[in-house]
């Protein structure tokens, strides 16, 4: 006779979505957490909560690290074993609050700022569009 276990595995998210700054907590149920604290592990898309903190054998919390807009997995880790839950958690996506121009001559080629929420802590390729029209060019 062998003896077996479940895997510790995310099941849920709450909240789930938040901004991309990070810095607050996800309440994460979940399973085969053990019924102590076995110093858990989370992470989100990869990348690893600033702080997990074991509530229950069915819960942590997750202290979320900076993120991009997108929907993301979620791993909870326990003594060196862990499981996954598919796209249980996203970034708020991003969101314009103004632009340092908001009127301009149809001839093109000026330079305008926007400002707004959520638009990630850095990007290698950014992309802005008025209306359906691309940018000649666009920074970080």
């Amino acid at each position: 006779n062998a003896f077996t276990y479940d895997l510790p595995t995310a099941n849920g998210v709450a909240p789930p979505n938040g901004p991309t700054l990070g810095a607050y907590d996800l309440a994460v149920a979940a399973g085969g957490l053990g019924t102590s604290d076995f110093t858990p592990r989370s992470s989100v898309g990869g990348t690893a909560c600033e702080r997990t903190d074991f509530i229950a054998d069915t819960s942590v919390t997750c202290k979320v690290s900076r993120g991009k807009y997108h929907s993301h997995n979620l791993a909870v880790t326990v003594a060196a074993q862990g499981g996954e839950g598919k796209h249980l958690f996203s970034f708020d996506k991003p969101s314009i609050s103004s632009i340092s121009i908001p009127n301009s001559p149809t001839t093109g080629s000026i330079d305008a700022t926007i400002f707004g929420f959520n638009f990630g802590q850095s990007s290698s390729s950014p992309r802005a569009r008025v209306g359906y029209i691309d940018c000649e060019r666009t920074e970080w």
